[in-house]
């Protein structure tokens, strides 16, 4: 009697073993995606951005090799340091305030490699704990994630699913910012002198002859003005304007907001060149930096240029996505989602002040470098809430929650292959 009691009991647990077999993709089907790490961005971080021109230097010469290890990796850019400047210590970039424990101006170059391969790792670990959250409740069964080679990542999601909508989730960077905005008003003229110091570069020639509406205006004195329509001859003659159209009402006036203008998705990338050559950066305040809106403006291809205000004396945002404690999906109605969140005791103070400073103004809520949303501020605000809203779908949604929970992802992966594996036939 015992003895089948026991092998019954066997077969059971033989049984149950068999139904919970970990699926994988070569079972279910899936994709496999391989991610790679950027080490110039790990060392920039690990620096505090240092911004000498040597460091940068060395990191560019070094960045174009191929290594087999973190190590192998760092002494290559010890030694490009050392040919290009023998007497730099390798110290002298990586001393700060959270290191002052394990780099001293005393550490020899082989003590801070060790110190930097240790980081160096710790970051790529906490980025597999980074991915494994994104990726938890988007699957039914759990991803496999595995370092391939020091800066290879293997990702594997069982199930099929929507190819970019999986990357885009994964390769966010998860970098969340609350930035205080330019008023339109402030910062059209410099745009103005933008615009003409184009001219003066030639760099508007031999372009094709652009029409325009009443609502792309170019110089302030013809916003001003009376007249419904003008005509815009040549992208000679406004090479900024005949792309990047001023935000301005009915009545010829500059419209009040951070939004400076707004541009079809085929000329972002000349606006983007335009505003980040030298001469033409050189007649913006320092402080002033231009983002574009992740979605285009509703039923059309248009989207707006955000005038950011950086008020930190590090250029970064005075609050970010480190304070916020819960992120989920909320419903209104038949509108599209909101994302709301909250934040912790440190956050809520900050953003307390933040809100207090801006009343009337608008505040950008950034999610690596593109603007999700920017409400105006109508009163100071001391829960340590707030929300985001930009005509989301439930999919969108749901990954915005999830790369939010997850928090900000240590390193910077850049997708290099996908491959979609179909399920078995039976």
């Amino acid at each position: 009697m015992k003895k089948s009691f026991f092998i019954l009991l066997l077969f059971a647990t033989l049984l149950i073993s068999c139904n919970n077999e970990v699926k994988t993709i070569e079972s279910t089907g899936g994709i496999r995606i391989n991610l790679e790490i950027s080490t110039i961005d790990l060392l920039n971080e690990i620096s505090n951005y240092n911004r000498d021109s040597i460091f940068q230097l060395c990191l560019e010469k070094t960045n174009n090799g191929k290594y087999n290890s973190i190590e192998e990796f760092l002494q290559s850019f010890n030694k490009t340091v050392q040919e290009t400047n023998p007497s730099i210590m390798l110290a002298s970039y990586f001393i700060s305030i959270e290191m002052k424990d394990r780099i001293t101006f005393n550490s020899t170059n082989e003590e801070v490699i060790e110190v930097l391969k240790i980081e160096i790792q710790k970051k790529i670990d906490e980025t597999i704990i980074n991915l494994t959250k994104r990726l938890e409740n988007f699957s039914e069964q759990p991803a496999n994630i595995k370092v391939l080679e020091y800066n290879l990542i293997l990702v594997e999601v069982p199930g099929l699913f929507e190819k970019q909508r999986i990357c885009n989730l994964i390769q966010s960077t998860g970098n969340l910012g609350f930035w205080e905005t330019y008023d339109n008003s402030e910062v059209f003229q410099y745009m103005d002198a933008a615009n003409k110091k184009i001219v003066e570069l030639g760099l508007g020639e031999n372009k094709n002859v652009i029409e325009t509406t009443n609502k792309e205006k170019t110089l302030l004195d013809e916003i001003n003005s009376n007249n419904d329509s003008m005509q815009v001859k040549s992208t000679n003659e406004n090479p900024l304007f005949s792309i990047l159209f001023p935000n301005v009402g009915n009545e010829q006036k500059l419209i009040s907001g951070a939004v400076v203008g707004s541009a079809d998705a085929k000329d972002t990338a000349l606006i983007n060149k335009y505003l980040a050559l030298r001469q033409i950066n050189m007649l913006f305040p320092s402080n002033l930096r231009f983002l574009w809106t992740l979605k285009p403006i509703k039923d059309s291809n248009f989207y707006q240029l955000i005038a950011i205000k950086v008020t930190s004396r590090d250029g970064r945002a005075p609050l970010d996505g480190s304070v916020i404690v819960t992120v989920k999906k909320e419903e209104e109605n038949s509108y599209s989602p909101i994302i709301s969140m909250s934040m912790n005791s440190e956050g809520a103070k900050i953003w307390s002040r933040m809100t207090r400073d801006n009343i009337g103004k608008q505040i950008a809520i950034v999610l690596d470098n593109y603007v999700y949303s920017f409400p105006v501020v109508n009163d100071k605000i001391e829960s340590g809430n707030s929300s985001i809203s930009g005509d989301f779908s439930n999919e969108e949604a749901d990954d915005l929650v999830s790369i939010l929970n997850a928090g900000s992802c240590p390193v910077k992966l850049k997708v290099i292959a996908v491959d979609i594996k179909e399920a078995p036939k039976k």
